[in-house]
């Protein structure tokens, strides 16, 4: 698990989020998939999010709901990552690391940053458009033991709903790796996690470590704290719901 020691607030104070999708053919590939698998199951994690999956039994999509305004802006400014253990247990060995603003050259994209102090200091909503388009095209990262396993077939889209400020990420990926595994389990793990950001929170700009945010039913209680959370599915449960 990466530790990233940044965190940037983007100082474009415009209004609501803005929101521009990925390439179209992206769009049309991951919708097509949703219009042919309609039925998908739901899951609850990290206290109020949501967290929506389907599978044609070659491919699974993902489809996080992300509601809290904190959580929002620390997922679009430094990025997450989603593990699968298709063993029913919490091993990190086929991750997804969704891309973030921590990846980009926000300057060469004309964007100011700062770095705030405290999440007080944030008291509008940063327009969050320009980033959008640049955090697509950079695609997430589908490996095995730390390497990549295809790019073919890994899809990943952003969309914004501007009247709810939810923000959805849509992940499509290949599974058949996670079928081949000897240790096969009817129930598959998914986990979420982001490691903790270091801010400045007292007078004199010491970097003061964030409690982790862990376990059933934990929130976003701290912006900068470390988010880790796995839960179960049944993964035949969830083959089944689209069966023609």
């Amino acid at each position: 698990m990466m530790k990233r020691g940044r965190i940037f607030i983007l100082m474009m104070f415009v209004g609501m989020f803005g929101i521009k999708q990925a390439t179209a053919q992206t769009d049309t590939i991951i919708s097509t998939f949703m219009q042919e698998n309609p039925r998908m199951m739901k899951i609850s994690m990290l206290q109020e999010e949501t967290l929506q999956m389907a599978s044609d039994g070659t491919q699974m999509l993902l489809v996080l709901d992300i509601s809290n305004p904190q959580l929002l802006l620390r997922f679009v400014m430094e990025g997450f990552s989603i593990y699968i253990d298709p063993t029913s247990k919490k091993k990190e060995k086929y991750e997804i690391k969704i891309p973030s603003a921590a990846d980009l050259d926000l300057e060469a994209l004309g964007l100011k940053t700062e770095r705030p102090h405290n999440t007080e200091e944030v008291d509008e909503k940063p327009n969050i458009l320009p980033l959008i388009a640049p955090i697509c095209e950079t695609g997430i990262l589908y490996t095995r033991n730390n390497k990549v396993i295809c790019s073919e077939g890994t899809l990943f889209s952003m969309y914004l709903d501007v009247d709810s400020d939810h923000l959805y990420y849509y992940i499509l990926f290949p599974i058949a790796d996670l079928m081949k595994e000897k240790k096969l389990a009817p129930e598959w793990s998914i986990g979420v996690y982001a490691s903790p950001v270091d801010m400045p929170n007292n007078n004199e700009g010491q970097m003061m470590p964030p409690p982790p945010m862990t376990g059933e039913g934990q929130g976003p209680e701290s912006f900068a704290a470390e988010i880790s959370q796995w839960v179960k599915f049944s993964f035949e449960e969830l083959n089944s719901l689209n069966l023609k």
